[in-house]
């Protein structure tokens, strides 16, 4: 799960990471592999209120 984090000045920043699952070819699951991973500041502020119009 992504969950933003309130940073010391305001900003949210978003962390995310990747992984691989890899499977033989009998489809039997062998390991889940790291791949990247990813920290960015979000242009937004991510738990605005969802409003309908009248």
């Amino acid at each position: 799960m992504n969950i933003p984090l309130r940073s010391n000045w305001g900003s949210y920043i978003r962390h995310n990471k990747i992984n691989r699952r890899v499977y033989n070819l009998n489809g039997e699951f062998l390991d889940d592999e790291f791949v990247t991973e990813n920290h960015a500041l979000m242009m937004y502020e991510p738990f605005l209120e969802n409003k309908k119009p009248p």
